[in-house]
């Protein structure tokens, strides 16, 4: 098991800005940045570089969603990198987001990231943000205790680590003893929820951010940011359960085959047991048919290094307006 520290330095200002908008409206639902910022060991920007992000954020009201790759330039990891997609809600002390993959020394890595922001210019929007990355660090060491790496673990090593760690990288990164492990069941979980995609109107939750100039709603590379109500019933106005922040584009070329979505979305919960959680859903929504299949990738708190799928079916759709409204059962594997 592998902990890594250090600040992240997103820098909208100035010269040497680190990020820009790219899409969206400014400074709202849909706002979508890119950047390239610089990863330090210490809060001070100067301060040792380790590594550099290059990906995008965007806007989901109160909370961004981060598709982030998180390339490391230092020490033992120079040269790999993990990415990271999940909901950042930024409003709160401590953030939890789903680490989905990497590289080099750090394939099939599948953990989480937490961060704290250590500083923040209304001005500006110039930000210094603690981050803290555990997962474990090696194809062999992956294949070795997968099944024994656990939430229980992680919580653990978060409150007792500085007893058990050995550093191998300054304050930088510190690895665990895997002796440590405590065995947890797997369970998998089914959640059925409705989607309501709302186009049109004063209430609606999905606006264009990008795309080709004078296009239509199914234009190739026609992309919309959504904050989309989760609903017990079909009904808009039955019991809500959670909301659905992120994005999704038209992928496909041609309409006359098959069309397509890339859906990039968080299901954030607000109800019962799952209240405060997330699931990460990345891939392809075949929107013509019936029953549409797609993967979930990561998660957070109760849904920590989750995996499974989400079936898709659409109930209701307005071709005027692009309103819709989307059942889903989503079946999701965690401890």
């Amino acid at each position: 098991m592998s902990h890594l520290h250090f600040c992240f330095h997103d820098i909208h200002s100035g010269r040497n800005q680190t990020s820009i908008r790219i899409a969206g409206p400014p400074k709202r639902l849909g706002t979508t940045l890119m950047c390239g910022e610089k990863l330090t060991e210490g809060h001070d920007l100067n301060s040792k570089d380790v590594g550099l992000t290059q990906g995008f954020y965007s806007l989901c009201t109160i909370t961004t969603l981060m598709v982030l790759n998180v390339v490391f330039t230092d020490g033992k990891y120079n040269g790999s990198s993990i990415i990271l997609v999940g909901r950042n809600p930024v409003f709160i002390y401590i953030r939890e987001m789903p680490i989905v993959g990497g590289s080099g020394i750090l394939r099939f890595v599948r953990r989480y990231v937490q961060a704290h922001t250590k500083r923040f210019s209304q001005n500006t929007g110039d930000a210094v943000v603690r981050v803290q990355r555990f997962f474990n660090n090696t194809c062999e060491t992956y294949q070795k205790m997968a099944s024994t790496l656990t939430y229980i673990l992680l919580t653990f090593y978060l409150v007792f680590f500085p007893t058990f760690y050995i550093t191998i990288n300054g304050v930088f990164s510190e690895q665990f003893p895997a002796s440590l492990a405590t065995k947890r069941m797997e369970k998998m979980s089914h959640l059925h929820f409705y989607f309501h995609d709302i186009l049109s109107g004063k209430n609606r939750t999905a606006i264009r951010i990008a795309g080709p100039p004078n296009s239509t709603m199914v234009t190739f590379g026609n992309t919309m940011m959504i904050d989309d109500l989760l609903t017990e019933g079909r009904d808009r106005n039955s019991k809500q359960v959670g909301r659905a922040q992120g994005l999704y584009s038209v992928a496909s070329m041609s309409l006359q085959s098959d069309f397509s979505l890339l859906m990039v979305i968080n299901f954030a919960f607000t109800e019962g047991k799952y209240n405060g959680s997330s699931i990460s859903i990345l891939g392809r929504n075949p929107v013509s048919n019936d029953v549409r299949e797609m993967p979930i990738v990561g998660g957070s708190r109760l849904f920590r290094f989750a995996r499974g799928y989400a079936l898709a079916h659409t109930v209701w759709f307005d071709p005027n307006t692009g309103d819709a409204i989307v059942e889903y059962n989503v079946f999701v594997l965690h401890f």
